[in-house]
């Protein structure tokens, strides 16, 4: 049988017309829905990974905070020291002396006890130890002076109670005595 030019045509045109639903349902319908898939995983992964950065500047800003916290509680503890060990204070006030020359004498503790250092700060609601001590030094008037601007300047909380300046009579030349009595502050008392 043989068909002719237009048969032929016509044979070829239903072929292609039955060739194109089949083409559609078998190969380019799964390739859409798994473009489709894709388009949405992208999408979402997109969105996650939007989220996640938001969260990493939230985290690092969050790590500088918690870092200028850190240091600005490490200068706090240098001023108002966790601890009240009167070794501390000693050889705080001997650098100081050794610093400025004059001549530390004696120092001497008064209200060490646990009850008789604690004040309960009533501004804050806080405890803090009080520590009070005083302390001797002679040296001419300019090291004395010094000596005491040392104590005002110092990085730990002090603070000058008293102060009697007197010239050592025994002690021949511009020879200064200076007994003071200073408080000096931390947080919690361990000895």
């Amino acid at each position: 049988m043989k068909l002719s030019k237009r048969e032929r045509a016509l044979v070829l045109a239903v072929f292609i017309v039955l060739l194109l639903p089949v083409y559609y349902k078998y190969y380019l319908t799964p390739h859409i829905e798994k473009y489709l898939s894709l388009k949405s995983k992208v999408e979402t992964g997109s969105a996650e990974l939007q989220r996640l950065e938001k969260a990493k500047e939230n985290m690092t800003g969050l790590a500088k905070s918690i870092e200028n916290h850190m240091e600005q509680l490490a200068r706090l503890e240098t001023v108002l020291p966790h601890s009240s060990k009167t070794d501390e204070i000693i050889l705080d006030m001997e650098g100081l002396s050794r610093q400025t020359g004059v001549k530390l004498q004696e120092i001497v503790f008064r209200g060490t006890g646990m009850n008789e250092g604690w004040v309960e700060a009533q501004s804050k609601g806080k405890e803090y130890c009080e520590i009070i001590f005083s302390i001797k030094v002679t040296g001419s008037r300019d090291q004395v002076i010094s000596f005491i601007r040392g104590i005002e300047s110092f990085t730990r909380l002090f603070r000058m109670n008293n102060a009697l300046l007197y010239r050592n009579s025994q002690v021949s030349g511009n020879t200064l005595t200076a007994e003071l009595d200073v408080s000096a502050f931390a947080l919690e008392s361990d000895g």
